[in-house]
């Protein structure tokens, strides 16, 4: 993993705890949860699609607009489609496990923030 893709996912992953650690407190309290939501929505999808354009360019994969479209419209189902194209079978199904993982560690790293969030940044008793 280059630093470039590591950097990525550290932000990835930060962005899914930060995700969490405020969601409380937004979503609660009734504060302007849309707009929180939409932001962490549109960071997370903005890092996925820097990380596709990087990747493509790294290994020579000319994607077409209507599949960078689809990453961002439909991440989950561009990017097996993606990897699958653009690397084979073998090193395609490899890359969507990666992704998979990526996936599940986004989820951990939210529900750590909700945790954490609930447990010492809550401003609401319960």
């Amino acid at each position: 993993m280059n630093r470039t893709n590591f950097s990525l996912l550290i932000g990835f992953l930060g962005l899914a705890f930060a995700g969490g650690l405020f969601d409380s407190y937004f979503h609660e309290g009734g504060r302007l949860y849309g707009a929180y939501n939409f932001s962490i929505n549109i960071g997370t999808i903005l890092i996925i699609f820097i990380w596709y354009r990087l990747d493509a360019a790294e290994i020579g994969y000319r994607a077409s607009p209507m599949l960078n479209i689809m990453v961002v419209g439909a991440t989950l189902l561009a990017l097996p489609y993606y990897f699958f194209r653009s690397r084979g079978t073998k090193k395609g199904g490899i890359f969507l496990v990666i992704f998979i993982a990526a996936l599940f560690l986004y989820g951990i790293a939210d529900r750590v923030g909700t945790y954490i969030g609930d447990k010492y940044i809550h401003p609401f008793p319960t």
